[in-house]
């Protein structure tokens, strides 16, 4: 019985692993003016308006 518990953890952390929880995300990128020339010194904030199961952090 305990052998049958320790492999369905197992199984389930290994899935965990492979389907990717906890990946971060980002974005990346540069801020340009109307003329394409890159703007220096700029902070962004970006807010989640609708928060997705699983990435309410974010």
């Amino acid at each position: 019985m305990k052998i049958r518990v320790f492999l369905v953890i197992l199984v389930l952390s290994s899935c965990l692993l492979l389907f990717g929880c906890g990946k971060k995300s980002g974005l990346e990128g540069k801020v340009v003016d109307g003329k394409g020339s890159p703007m220096a010194g700029l902070k962004i904030i970006a807010n989640q308006v609708t928060p997705i199961k699983g990435y309410e952090q974010f």
